[in-house]
């Protein structure tokens, strides 16, 4: 029994191919999150997306954990990348938007909120709601 376990474990399904890969270096990347190993898990996503280069949900991901080891700047470059392949990528352009807040470029956060309500992507009172926007709100007294 031992023997058949270890021959499927070692074995990779061709059928899956580079989905296989680009899951198993997901799963890495969520393990490295939730360990606070956020730079180990932005190099899984990184090998995730390099194995599925149609999927804008890794690069999301990369971005989030470059976010949690505080690297603004490279989380901006990727989002910024992101956006160029896949321009319709809501996730993508509400990362940015909350980024760009943070980073305290309120044009450019606006800019990506304006498009992700034309677009309907975003529900203005959830913007609100969210912590990453409070550098948007304006005190009405």
């Amino acid at each position: 029994m031992l023997t058949w376990l270890v021959f499927f474990l070692g074995c990779s399904d061709p059928e899956f191919g580079h989905f296989g890969d680009a899951l198993e270096a997901y799963d890495q990347g969520r393990a490295a999150l939730s360990t606070g190993s956020p730079m180990v898990a932005a190099e899984a996503f990184a090998r995730a997306g390099a194995s599925d280069p149609g999927s804008h949900t890794l690069i999301a991901w990369e971005a989030r954990a470059l976010r949690q080891a505080n690297e603004d700047g490279m989380a901006l470059n990727r989002l910024n990348a992101g956006l160029q392949r896949f321009p319709d990528a809501s996730v993508l352009r509400y990362d940015r938007a909350a980024l760009r807040a943070k980073m305290g470029d309120i044009a450019g956060a606006s800019e990506d909120l304006r498009w992700l309500y034309a677009n309907e992507r975003a529900d203005p009172i959830a913007v609100g709601e969210d912590p990453d926007f409070v550098s948007l709100r304006t005190d009405s007294a």
